[in-house]
């Protein structure tokens, strides 16, 4: 992600299925000009496919609320199966 805003943007998890975390920095803070990854991890509790949706806020007017989506096929072994 970059900003080409004037001032600082924090991108803040506002909704994250079950499974997702935020790797790193959180709440992120983007600057101007400056490249920012922002990471997240799924972890799948069944093997199968999985779409996660999650939602961030931000400090940008008018992109309130930033959604990413995944996808993907999760195997027995990658898999943590509920009890």
């Amino acid at each position: 992600m970059t900003s080409y805003l004037e001032d600082p943007v924090e991108v803040v998890a506002d909704s994250l299925p079950k499974g997702l975390t935020v790797v790193g920095d959180h709440p992120l803070v983007l600057t101007k000009g400056v490249k920012t990854t922002l990471r997240v991890e799924y972890t799948p509790t069944v093997p199968g496919p999985f779409n996660p949706i999650s939602v961030f806020r931000t400090t940008v007017p008018g992109y309130e609320r930033l959604t990413i989506q995944g996808f993907g096929l999760a195997s027995a072994a990658s898999s943590k199966a509920e009890r």
